[in-house]
């Protein structure tokens, strides 16, 4: 089960909160941002739901040190209030999306959703781009004639820089 970590004082968004996602996650509501850190730093969270302005702290600190402590969990921040330099600001820090108080339930579940699914996306890129590293790796072409050999070893080096090469050749020789 994803677990979602929540520094949320609201009574009603709390219900909300544990309504809409408490059954298809595991939820970890927190009173402070000072325990937010130290639950972070000890435990594996899939997404985090911040309030801004709720809280005696500074969530946007939070915010920060979650977004460069670990970059791949993706925070959605809420407010009450819906002014444009909270929500560029928090975008800028790395929010994944701004919520205006009150949500409903739906719509927090979709956020949280559209959240986890682009962590996904963003994991299986990462994970494609590495195997193309190594299905795209000079060392597994196979090459038995010293020609195919020395063409090689040119496309190494030539690989090095940004110069277009054009490979000429007989139809069939491999190019």
């Amino acid at each position: 089960m994803q677990r979602i970590i929540v520094l949320e004082e609201d009574g009603q968004c709390r219900k909300t909160i544990t309504e809409s996602l408490g059954q298809s996650y595991g939820i970890h509501f927190l009173p402070s941002e000072r325990d937010a850190y130290k639950e972070l730093r000890t435990n594996h969270y899939d997404a985090a739901i911040l309030d801004l302005l709720g809280h005696n702290g500074d969530a946007f600190n939070l915010l920060t040190w979650i977004k460069s402590a670990i970059p791949d969990i993706p925070v959605i921040v809420t407010s009450h209030l819906e002014k444009a330099e909270l929500v560029v600001k928090a975008i800028k820090q790395g929010a994944f999306d701004f919520v205006t108080k009150p949500f409903s339930g739906e719509r927090i579940g979709h956020v949280v959703q559209q959240a986890l699914d682009n962590r996904g996306l963003r994991y299986e890129i990462d994970y494609l781009r590495r195997r193309q590293d190594i299905v795209y790796d000079f060392d597994s072409v196979i090459a038995f004639t010293p020609v195919m050999r020395d063409v090689i070893q040119k496309l190494k080096r030539f690989s090095l820089t940004d110069s277009t090469i054009l490979m000429t050749g007989e139809t069939g020789a491999g190019k």
